[in-house]
């Protein structure tokens, strides 16, 4: 989450892009005390998540597609989020 709230408090985001950030870091707040995100089983989803982080910091900071780098965590999060939070009636614990 350092590396998304390093990115957002950019100033030279849009602000498409600064609201779509604002939701991501929402939504992974908001799983902090979920009982997946706390086991193991959740290393895939969460490293899926860093890495998309560290790769749109890395774009923020050159002339990378922001959009497609933002795309991509938005992506990693809804698979932590659908894990977590049971997507298709099936709770992971």
């Amino acid at each position: 989450m350092a590396h998304i709230a390093g990115v957002a408090g950019e100033g030279s985001l849009g602000a498409g892009v600064q609201e779509r950030l604002d939701s991501v870091r929402g939504d992974l707040e908001g799983l902090l005390e979920a009982t997946f995100v706390k086991s193991a089983l959740c290393v895939p989803f969460t490293a899926a998540c860093d890495r998309a982080a560290k790769a749109l910091a890395e774009t923020a900071g050159s002339d990378g597609d922001i959009d497609a780098e933002t795309a991509k965590l938005e992506k990693a999060t809804i698979n932590v989020k659908d894990k977590s939070t049971g997507a298709g009636g099936m709770i992971i614990t």
